[in-house]
């Protein structure tokens, strides 16, 4: 049995992949099965793997996401897989042949196409709003968030309750103040994170003075809330600082290869006058590991100063 999309070609592995005038036989189709996740990554972008444990992966720019034993599951996302195919499919957003032609090609040794970097980006979706905010102000309330500082980045769409699933929103917005990222927590009391579809993690949550020449780095938007609170309640002044969060953090080995979070990376190319970096990250062994990273990569050109929190 064939997937046919059009007349017979020669040889469709010659066809530019995102073509609608292309078709995969069915020995295509059952040697790209035959790949899993790990295999097509090791060829087709190794910089993605980082090594978690002796049988286990996560990706560098999502460290939810987990690969082990032949199959793989992005947590924060609720989905996963055990194919290369199944990855293209559900994460990148590739149609049936297009995935099969792309394995097969990158495991005889190709050139990965990524012709999907070319199309349109997917556009962010943002939950619909809950008519008002009040479980989110008593969540945050509960977090130790100040009450005036939660209503007035309430106020100005930085943050709000969805109106489905018991979650409150966190947005980032791009260099044009468009939302462009938008992390989700549940306020139930479960350990249910992540990003919403479609986010661009450049643009994580933030909050402060772009023209700052520090900027503080924080790993989730409730860690740079409750920096902000304890300024407040201490009477300091934070507004001539940038804050941002980073959505997560990469938190492997460090080598020369090491990628910066993608909003600390953004920042410090859109804002050049930023001359010092505090890391505000977790005191765990992630937390300790991407701080030494940051500090590693960035050293000569920052001054970089480590910040953790005294205890938890």
């Amino acid at each position: 049995m064939e997937i046919m999309l059009s007349p017979v070609i020669t040889d469709p592995l010659e066809k530019m992949n995102g073509s609608d005038d292309m078709w995969v036989s069915k020995r295509q189709i059952e040697a790209a099965k035959e790949y899993d996740l790990f295999s097509y990554l090791r060829l087709a972008d190794p910089q993605e793997l980082v090594r978690v444990s002796s049988n286990e992966y996560c990706l560098r720019s999502h460290d939810s996401f987990r690969i082990s034993n032949g199959f793989w599951n992005w947590h924060s996302r609720n989905i996963g897989g055990r194919s290369a195919i199944d990855y293209l499919m559900k994460v990148k957003g590739y149609d049936f042949p297009d995935a099969v032609i792309e394995v097969n090609r990158t495991m005889k040794g190709q050139r990965p196409s990524f012709f999907i970097a070319s199309r349109p980006a997917k556009k962010l979706e943002l939950p619909p709003k809950n008519d008002e905010n009040i479980n989110a102000l008593i969540y945050l309330r509960y977090r130790g968030i100040e009450d005036n500082f939660i209503r007035k980045l309430m106020k100005d769409g930085f943050i709000y309750e969805a109106r489905f699933r018991d979650r409150i929103i966190f947005v980032g917005l791009n260099d044009s103040g468009i939302p462009a990222h938008a992390a989700y927590r549940a306020m139930d009391g479960t350990d249910d994170k992540g990003d919403c579809y479609g986010s661009d993690k450049r643009f994580a949550f933030r909050i402060g003075n772009e023209k700052s020449e520090t900027v503080r780095v924080f790993e989730s938007a409730i860690d740079l809330l409750s920096y902000a609170t304890i300024c407040i309640l201490n009477g300091k002044d934070f507004s001539d600082e940038l804050l941002i969060s980073t959505a997560g953090i990469s938190s492997g080995k460090y080598s020369d290869s090491y990628k910066l979070p993608h909003a600390l990376e953004h920042t410090l190319q859109k804002n050049p006058n930023i001359k010092q970096i505090v890391l505000c990250l977790d005191n765990d062994k992630a937390g300790r590991n991407a701080a030494e990273n940051i500090q590693r990569k960035l050293r000569d050109r920052y001054e970089i100063t480590i910040a953790f929190p005294p205890e938890g």
